[in-house]
């Protein structure tokens, strides 16, 4: 299923690039939540992921024409779309800091602060150590709770390969642990 939807993309991109606007319209019905759910696990302001989309967009039709018939179409798209907002976030150079009060709350939950603190801080010590798509895999799974065929559809990789990189990532985790 994964290779006919991956074949029949890369189609859509060679017909775009031939001028055919419908097909642009089948690509956005088939990769807009995907490409959506991929800018929010980089961006929290739902402005600037809604920009970030409609960017790799733009790309996508410019870039259409140099798409080659041996390339998985899903992984360029969305190697696409994941440059464009590190460009974004590089050139922003500002962290989206959240209002003080919904810090606090966070921190500070029912006496537990010392705890809670101390669990971010080791949250944070193991974010610097994974790369960027390890920080994807644990944040659409944990955090928004994706199955392993959510996940395989958002980072089109089969389900397969999503499961071994959460299993190979959980023994780097209890790594970093002990």
């Amino acid at each position: 299923m994964y290779e006919n939807a991956n074949k029949e993309l890369g189609e859509l991109i060679f017909q775009l690039a031939q001028g055919n606007m419908s097909a642009f319209e089948q690509i956005y019905k088939q990769t807009g939540k995907i490409l959506y759910r991929l800018g929010t696990s980089y961006i929290t302001q739902r402005a600037d992921v809604e920009d970030a989309v409609q960017d790799t967009y733009l790309e996508i039709y410019k870039k259409a024409g140099k798409f080659r018939d041996n390339q998985n179409a899903c992984a360029w798209i969305t190697k696409i779309s994941q440059n464009l907002i590190k460009n974004r976030l590089k050139r922003r150079k500002r962290i989206d800091y959240r209002e003080t009060e919904e810090i606090r709350n966070i921190f500070w939950k029912n006496g537990e602060e010392e705890r809670i603190l101390e669990s971010r801080i080791f949250l944070s010590d193991l974010f610097k150590n994974l790369d960027c798509y390890q920080r994807a895999l644990l944040t659409y799974r944990y955090k928004w709770g994706c199955s392993l065929r959510e996940m395989s559809e958002i980072l089109c990789r089969p389900k397969s390969t999503i499961a071994d990189h959460l299993h190979k990532l959980t023994e780097k985790i209890k790594f970093f642990i002990n």
